[in-house]
């Protein structure tokens, strides 16, 4: 149970917006890569994860979680060492990127994310995080603006813009089907922590969006922000400074759940050329980790004090 906005567990949430190499269904992302690098598209991105369970099927799930206004499919990755079992609920890491269409390096970081948690799943902090955690991917939360390359959806919407927030409730949001299909998979998880991956500048932001105002949980959210500023190179500052906004996922998020909420702009460039998609790629899914692995030890803090 959650109280207010203090933290009780732990769940992450990533909206992402990078990028990584070329993908084939059944194979490694290493072992897509082309010379030169470039960038997945829909289509490829949508096969690709269609295939994962079929690797690992005791901890890889592939689900449907909507479609867009032209009817392509918004397909979500679950992750954990659970996730099959009927009826497990486990706190669930969400990571989704592309909300804009044209910051595809988000996309990419989310599929380098994906094959590091399977690939390295025996590592000891991601074994850690797999047995805590069920981790939901979902590389593209706006497949048309994905496939026109532009940052709006297909009827020049900002999916970004749609989410509810203090002081506009659910009935003046959610508009387009890709926002309703992120709200329905975050009300049906227990979650606990959010992280919106985008490009365009670079730091990692803390809510609020709408308001200068500081939230409720400032010092743990810009702690936890800082710790993943460092981890990847950049610096932290509250969303409203970067520049305001209203209806963005991570306020949402952040109110709805009472679940801490980052932003992290991976790059400047809001589609870097391919040749740095596995250096972003990388340090994006670096960050992650870190975020995670602050976040267990918050937890597991939490947990020894209540016990004595």
């Amino acid at each position: 149970m959650k109280s207010g906005y203090a933290i009780a567990h732990t769940v992450v949430l990533v909206a992402v917006s990078l990028s990584t190499g070329t993908a084939r269904a059944g194979t490694s992302i290493a072992a897509l890569n082309t010379t030169p690098l470039r960038y997945h598209d829909e289509a490829e991105v949508t096969s690709w994860m269609k295939a994962l369970p079929a690797r690992a099927p005791e901890m890889v799930q592939y689900r449907v979680i909507g479609t867009s206004f032209e009817g392509r499919e918004i397909g979500v990755i679950s992750i954990g060492n659970d996730v099959t079992r009927v009826g497990a609920r486990k706190p669930a890491i969400v990571i989704n990127a592309t909300h804009h269409g044209d910051e595809k390096i988000g996309t990419e970081s989310s599929l380098h994310l994906i094959e590091t948690l399977i690939e390295e799943r025996d590592r000891p902090d991601i074994a850690r995080m797999l047995a805590r955690y069920v981790i939901h991917v979902q590389p593209i939360v706006n497949p048309d603006g994905h496939y026109l390359g532009t940052r709006l959806d297909s009827r020049q919407r900002d999916i970004n813009r749609d989410y509810a927030y203090p002081g506009r409730p659910d009935r003046r949001a959610f508009k387009t089907p890709e926002a309703r299909a992120v709200r329905d998979l975050i009300d049906g998880e227990d979650v606990q922590a959010a992280i919106a991956l985008h490009s365009g500048t670079e730091g990692v932001l803390w809510p609020w969006c709408h308001t200068r105002e500081a939230p409720p949980d400032a010092p743990f959210l810009t702690r936890l922000a800082w710790r993943t500023a460092r981890s990847i190179g950049t610096t932290a500052r509250q969303s409203w400074h970067d520049y305001p906004s209203a209806g963005e996922f991570t306020d949402f998020v952040y109110w709805r759940q009472k679940a801490p909420a980052l932003t992290i702009e991976v790059d400047r460039r809001h589609t870097p050329h391919p040749s740095q998609i596995n250096t972003i790629s990388a340090r994006t899914t670096r960050g992650i980790l870190a975020f995670v692995g602050e976040l267990m030890k918050s937890s597991e803090s939490r947990d020894i004090a209540a016990n004595h």
